[in-house]
């Protein structure tokens, strides 16, 4: 059930970052390129850490193999070399997952950063919470699955994780919001809905992966790392890691965000050089996305 369910996710990420791709490829803006590399690492991150999950399970079928047999840990060599190298690849499937947490917070940062006008001051928290909790994602993968199993708690990581999703969710919308209410006054009705539509949609997405770290923190608090429920949350997160940054480049590329307006609207003035200039400024930033 759990394997069935990790393809189930990895199946709907390989069909939206296809999706993605060929939306980033009919699209202009400077940001176009930006966007297809992070679309193809996020991929190229989920399949690897996808193949390193099925290693493992074919490693752990051989330890019961072995078990059956007779070989008996420490003492049978070829049990200890079998869970080495599970060991070995647990450790590289956690240091993908903070590789891939790096990328996928780096991309909505840098949206956080054109949401707010390339203000670096308002990114300048998210960053540093971005860094620690990858020194900390990286040093917990290697010492924990290494070293020493007690010298981090796993769930700090994973706090940090979704404390840096909220900061820039409530940042992103929070800022499309306030330029909502300027733009009422030179938009119409139905363009100013689209703002609304760009607000749900960062808000869903979002959504998604806080509610799954938040699931998979309750599962390893109440219960032990290994009972079933909290396996299948810890294999699903680094596949909903990347659903969610994807299926906002999605949304943006088949033009049901602001961003889907083309290069020929054009804004009535109903009201001061202000209120046009954030209308400009937030249709630049989706153009250039």
């Amino acid at each position: 059930m759990e394997y069935l369910r990790i393809s189930s996710f990895y199946g709907v990420l390989l069909v939206l970052s296809c999706i993605a791709a060929h939306g980033l490829y009919h699209r202009t803006g400077g940001a176009r390129k930006m966007l297809a590399a992070a679309t193809f690492a996020m991929a190229l991150l989920a399949t690897s850490q996808v193949v390193i999950h099925v290693v493992v399970a074919m490693l752990d079928l051989e330890i019961l193999r072995l078990e059956i047999e007779g070989e008996r840990w420490p003492v049978s060599p070829t049990r200890v070399r079998v869970v080495n190298q599970a060991y070995r690849l647990g450790t590289g499937k956690d240091l993908l997952l903070t590789t891939n947490n790096l990328v996928t917070d780096s991309l909505f940062i840098y949206r956080c950063f054109l949401v707010w006008g390339r203000s670096p001051r308002v990114v300048v928290l998210p960053i540093l919470m971005l860094v620690a909790t990858t020194v900390l994602g990286y040093l917990s993968a290697y010492k924990d699955d290494l070293v020493d199993p007690c010298f981090l708690d796993q769930r700090i990581v994973y706090i940090m994780v979704l404390l840096t999703n909220v900061m820039l969710l409530t940042l992103t919308a929070g800022r499309i919001w306030w330029i909502r209410r300027d733009a009422i006054l030179v938009l119409e009705s139905a363009h100013v809905r689209k703002y609304d539509t760009v607000v749900a949609i960062i808000l869903e997405s979002g959504a998604i992966y806080c509610l799954s770290i938040i699931c998979f923190l309750i599962s390893i608090s109440v219960s032990s790392d290994d009972t079933a429920i909290t396996q299948i949350f810890r294999s699903a997160l680094p596949q909903i890691m990347n659903i969610a940054p994807t299926l906002i480049i999605v949304r943006v590329g088949v033009g049901n965000t602001a961003g889907g307006y083309d290069s020929g609207t054009t804004f009535t003035s109903r009201a001061g050089n202000s209120s046009c200039e954030w209308s400009r400024r937030w249709r630049r930033v989706f153009l250039r996305t």
